[in-house]
């Protein structure tokens, strides 16, 4: 992949997930992605919100998660069908969820308490647009999280050779460190930026959580 091609990278990330979505939750990635459902949702408590997006929300089991816990409303967008109609198989009528692009998020400005991103974030070829589109859909003092895989040094160097190569064929774009995150969400307009690594036996995942300003 020495010629970057955004759109490739969509187009890659939408087949892997359309492949999976019918039994993403028994994959690998899917039990390592639960791991930052349960935390996400730990991140939640104590904020008063009535209204979330989940962007790259999946077969919608974070989604569900919050439900069970708030009294709100929710929302999920991805950009595999077949993930969304597994969402839709397990929400019903109790979640608004579109396919569609993360760039352009089919929602009016100011229109989210919070907008969650998990295990998602490193498939998007133009993240700068992304985080721009999600401090649109917020509130004033809204919160965006975003929770992605993460590792250290040299490990998320060679990590990013692997995925710039011809061996990356499920549409991944990059592994951020948390300067390049911090950058990422200053520029887009955010402020009061946390991070927190979490590690498990297995994997290790980042969660930050930034405000709109």
């Amino acid at each position: 992949m020495d010629d970057y091609n955004p759109q490739e990278y969509k187009e890659r990330s939408k087949a892997h997930f359309e492949e999976l979505s019918s039994h993403y939750s028994d994959t690998y990635a899917g039990k390592y992605t639960e791991l930052m459902y349960d935390a996400v949702v730990q991140e939640l408590e104590g904020k008063n919100f009535s209204a979330l997006l989940d962007v790259g929300c999946g077969t919608g089991i974070f989604l569900s998660m919050v439900l069970n816990k708030f009294n709100v409303n929710v929302s999920g967008i991805d950009i595999s069908p077949g993930m969304i109609e597994k969402s839709r198989e397990l929400l019903g009528d109790c979640a608004d969820l579109k396919i569609g692009d993360s760039e352009h998020l089919p929602w009016k400005d100011d229109s989210f308490d919070i907008v969650t991103c998990i295990a998602s974030f490193h498939h998007y070829p133009n993240p700068e647009l992304v985080l721009k589109e999600m401090e649109r859909v917020l509130k004033h003092n809204g919160s965006a999280v975003i929770a992605d895989p993460w590792a250290s040094n040299p490990w998320r160097f060679f990590a990013n050779l692997i995925i710039r190569s011809p061996l990356n064929k499920h549409g991944e774009v990059r592994m951020y460190s948390r300067r390049e995150m911090q950058e990422l969400l200053e520029t887009a307009g955010f402020t009061s930026i946390e991070w927190k690594t979490k590690r498990t036996s297995w994997r290790t995942y980042f969660i930050v959580t930034a405000l709109r300003s």
